[in-house]
């Protein structure tokens, strides 16, 4: 299945600290060649949406639609459980 990140989710991407965006590559690589590998812990967040985990303390949200993941945000796992009550 293709991924995309619209440019919302760069610009989550450009004020990462200098060694999260590329475990978060790495990271992104794992899950387009399996997106059952056990490293980013894919898992459902909210409703239709999905987080992987980036490192110990980054997460990034994805929607999925029948051809398509949609990565729209990465942060601190402390922004991305109040991005979670924002939405409930």
């Amino acid at each position: 299945m293709r991924s995309r990140a619209p440019a919302e989710f760069w610009l989550h991407f450009d004020r990462l600290p200098a060694d999260i965006p590329r475990l978060a590559k790495k990271n992104f690589s794992l899950f387009a060649e399996d997106s059952s590998h056990p490293s980013p812990r894919f898992k459902p967040f909210h409703g239709s949406l999905w987080s992987a985990r980036i490192g110990e303390h980054y997460r990034a949200v994805a929607s999925k639609d029948a051809e398509c993941w949609t990565w729209f945000w990465i942060g601190t796992h402390e922004a991305y459980n109040k991005l979670g009550k924002q939405l409930r």
